[in-house]
């Protein structure tokens, strides 16, 4: 009996060789500081087609590396003098918002579902059927467990990297490793593209054995890329999350050679992922820096200004060579643009999200404002899934979240002439919430994800009030100045 039970039990957890290399890198980062943990973190947050733990008794969900890394990232942060009570504590409050957003979303994953069984029929988050319309009723499944359990890593995320870069002070590393995540990223991309042409796209699946639905979306005879992730939606979603962060550092001239060169490279990708996702993305992106330059105290260098507006205009002006020149090319360019963007709406893909959108408003209105709870549907959009699970409670305190995130009324939080590790936090402050522009757009379940929770908790460190004292920590840690932020 005790045999049967424990191979029950192995059963229910299986690794992968991807949850081997995470454990290893962890345990080999264990006695480093916790930034370098947090690191790995984002590393693995690279793999995200990838499974480093299969769960078969959870209908057959998995654990992506990145979370796995999150496990030894929480222990390392408990395990020092990080993980503290009042230390801890203060965290939660700087992040107060997400931890009640989440632990609210966790608990709403495991009630709701039970309240309102069988109230309404909703799209499964699991999809089962190739049906556009295809709607199950509203029932608790193992899918309200792993969305809970990715709402509360999001929360962990922040939390950590809160700690870590408040009491370690290590910026420059995580710099570093925003600019060579992104270089790695473009070159999946560029690998998915190059083996492609050679016929062996499939040598990339090796990266890509998650229980996720693995999209191959060519658009005619061009390829769109996809990487080592699931569908080129999630690539350039990912993707441009590493261009915001790459290009505010650069305007706060943080490794401008670095961090610009490493922007034109992303946008230039994603660009070429043909990702409906990716251009609406940018588009809105390079209005919003224009509506920040024109209306904010946000004290861009000329030169920066010169940088942006001769893009701008090589860019537009490169449009037109190629319409002039090379009009097959541009017939092209046309095609793809056109068949991504406006006939996609028309298209099974842009009606099937419609109707996920849809029915997460639905399920927010006929449930009075209250939710179905997280995991209990597909929904197609940040803020249509947020409500549609977590209600008008649920918005409020996200909303709230990232309100205290960007503090749009603080000078501050615009200004680019800063220095030290505070133009680095302001610079993850927009990262986190511009990042998510893509999931307003796609995002299935209310989880803004690991990577948003990683900016965040970047962003949020060192916002207590100067008054407040500060323990000190043994060995190379470094006291915190919060005054520097209320500068």
């Amino acid at each position: 009996m005790a045999a049967s039970s424990s191979a029950t039990r192995v059963q229910q957890m299986i690794p992968t060789v991807f949850g081997v290399l995470v454990t290893v890198f962890a345990l080999w980062v264990m006695f480093r500081p916790a930034t370098d943990m947090m690191i790995l973190v984002i590393f693995a947050s690279l793999l995200g087609g990838a499974s480093a733990i299969n769960l078969p008794a959870l209908g057959g969900s998995s654990i992506t590396p990145a979370n796995f890394a999150l496990v030894f990232l929480t222990l390392r942060i408990l395990l020092s003098p990080l993980g503290r009570a009042p230390l801890v504590l203060g965290a939660v409050k700087q992040n107060i918002f997400l931890v009640a957003f989440a632990v609210y979303g966790a608990l709403m994953a495991f009630l709701l579902p039970r309240v309102f069984y069988h109230s309404l029929n909703v799209p499964s988050l699991r999809v089962m059927s190739l049906e556009i319309y295809a709607v199950s009723p509203v029932q608790f499944s193992s899918q309200n467990i792993t969305t809970s359990v990715y709402m509360i890593g999001t929360m962990l995320a922040a939390l950590a990297s809160t700690l870590a870069v408040q009491f370690e002070h290590k910026e420059n590393k995580i710099v570093s490793a925003i600019l060579w995540v992104s270089w790695i990223h473009i070159g999946f991309g560029l690998l998915d593209i190059v083996f492609t042409r050679m016929g062996h796209g499939a040598w990339l699946d090796i990266f890509r054995n998650g229980s996720y639905a693995q999209l191959s979306q060519d658009v005619g005879a061009v390829h769109r890329v996809s990487g080592v992730f699931p569908e080129p939606s999630v690539y350039a979603g990912y993707g441009f999350g590493l261009f915001v962060a790459t290009t505010e550092l650069w305007l706060r001239g943080e490794r401008s050679r670095q961090t610009g060169l490493a922007a034109l490279a992303m946008v230039i990708m994603l660009l070429v992922t043909t990702s409906s996702t990716a251009y609406f993305s940018i588009v809105l992106y390079g209005l919003l820096i224009a509506v920040r330059a024109m209306i904010t105290p946000m004290r861009l260098a000329p030169r920066k200004l010169v940088y942006l507006s001769s893009f701008a205009f090589l860019f537009f002006t490169s449009l037109l060579a190629v319409t002039v020149f090379f009009p097959a090319l541009s017939k092209l360019m046309v095609e793809v643009v056109d068949e991504m963007t406006f006939r996609k709406l028309n298209s099974i893909s842009g009606l099937q999200r419609a109707f996920w959108a849809h029915e997460g408003w639905m399920a927010f209105w006929k449930t009075n404002l209250i939710g179905i709870g997280p995991g209990s549907f597909r929904s197609s959009g940040l803020i249509a899934a947020t409500a549609g699970s977590t209600g008008f409670i649920g918005l409020l305190l996200f909303g709230l979240y990232l309100f205290s995130i960007l503090q749009p009324f603080r000078a501050v939080s615009h200004r680019c002439d800063l220095a030290g590790g505070l133009k680095v936090r302001s610079a993850m402050a927009w990262t986190a919430v511009l990042s998510l522009i893509p999931a307003m757009a796609s995002a299935p379940s209310p989880d803004p994800g690991l990577v948003f929770g990683i900016f965040a908790g970047i962003a949020m460190a060192g916002r207590q009030g100067a008054s407040q004292p500060q323990p000190k920590l043994s060995g190379r840690k470094v006291l915190v100045q919060p005054q520097e932020f209320n500068a």
